[in-house]
Parts: structure tokens; sequence; C-alpha cells
């Protein structure tokens, strides 16, 4: 982890790509 202020930003960041590898990306970018 980097700062606590920048691991929000990288845990979304890396939530929304795992989402998309794992093909759940349909929802998510419905929502977004």
């Amino acid at each position: 982890m980097r700062t606590f202020h920048d691991f929000p930003a990288y845990a979304l960041n890396y939530a929304s790509t795992a989402a998309m590898a794992s093909g759940a990306s349909g929802p998510m970018v419905a929502r977004s």
C-alpha cells in the first residue's frame, strides 16, 4: 500500500478491473 489516501482509489480501480476480467462488468457498467 502506498499511502492511506491513495488506497480507496486503488482498491476501486483494482475491483473494477477484476470484475471486468471475471466477466461481471455488466451490472457495474450499468450502475456507473
